[in-house]
């Protein structure tokens, strides 16, 4: 799967343009699930240098993912475009319309009991 992952209030707590601490088994679940095969794109409304600041955090942190602010190459050459939208099949927000917070053992929970395929 391509999975669409927020950075600010998702990967991080939301403390834009600052980098807020890294909220719990955020890394843990991330690097399971790429290590699993599935493409993590990341996504934000950073540019610039705070893009590059948060860039530098995932890999201090060592979080594993494919691309930053960009389409994966697979879904480019299949759709013949590179809209701003990152193609996925799924998305991970914290501005989700049903999110009560984000909770990254749940959300590892819908992997595992294959809620998520």
């Amino acid at each position: 799967m391509y999975i669409a992952i927020d950075f600010d209030g998702t990967i991080v707590e939301d403390k834009y343009p600052g980098i807020g601490n890294l909220l719990p088994h955020a890394k843990e679940v991330i690097n399971v699930l790429h290590s699993q095969g599935h493409k993590i794109l990341i996504w934000s409304c950073r540019q610039g240098e705070d893009e590059m600041r948060a860039k530098q955090f995932l890999i201090r942190n060592r979080i594993h993912y494919d691309y930053f602010n960009e389409n994966h190459h697979d879904l480019k050459n299949k759709y013949q475009n590179d809209c701003r939208k990152l193609g996925a099949d799924l998305y991970i927000d914290d501005k989700n319309i049903f999110s009560d917070g984000i909770n990254w053992l749940r959300i590892y929970n819908y992997f595992e009991e294959g809620t998520v395929r």
